[in-house]
């Protein structure tokens, strides 16, 4: 299960190419999503636990494009892999950033996609608890 589908994807990258992997590379950024983006987020899901409301769909659907988009255009398969700095020297350290990427922690994290889900009002939610009883 994916947010967005290869042919969603190829619309969203047009008339760039689809990268190789872009199937996996969907399924990881729907589980990128799920685990760190939308970790406390909530919205109305159906019995599979896929968004029901439009503007949910459509954001996660783009939200996951703009993932892969960012992962293809930095070297990234999703898993983190990909380079963030182009070029490190040991002797008197010396380290030079890669292009777009930024000040994030986590180098998967593409700024299109949590603008996306951020403007869906899917993001900004903090962590609740229930009296128990």
């Amino acid at each position: 299960m994916a947010y967005a589908t290869t042919g969603e994807l190829t619309t969203w990258l047009n008339p760039d190419p689809v990268p190789t992997g872009a199937a996996r590379m969907l399924a990881r950024a729907t589980r990128y999503m799920d685990n760190v983006l939308l970790k406390t987020s909530v919205y109305p899901v159906d019995a599979d636990g896929l968004p029901t409301e439009a503007a949910h769909i459509t954001a996660m659907r783009d939200a996951c494009c703009a993932l892969v988009e960012w992962w293809a255009e930095n070297g990234d398969d999703g898993l983190g892999a990909g380079s963030e700095y182009t070029s490190v020297s040991a002797g008197n350290i010396a380290l030079s950033k890669a292009a777009g990427t930024g000040g994030d922690d986590d180098p998967r994290r593409a700024p299109e996609a949590v603008e996306i889900l951020d403007g869906a009002g899917l993001l900004g939610h903090e962590p609740r608890t229930y009296p128990c009883g």
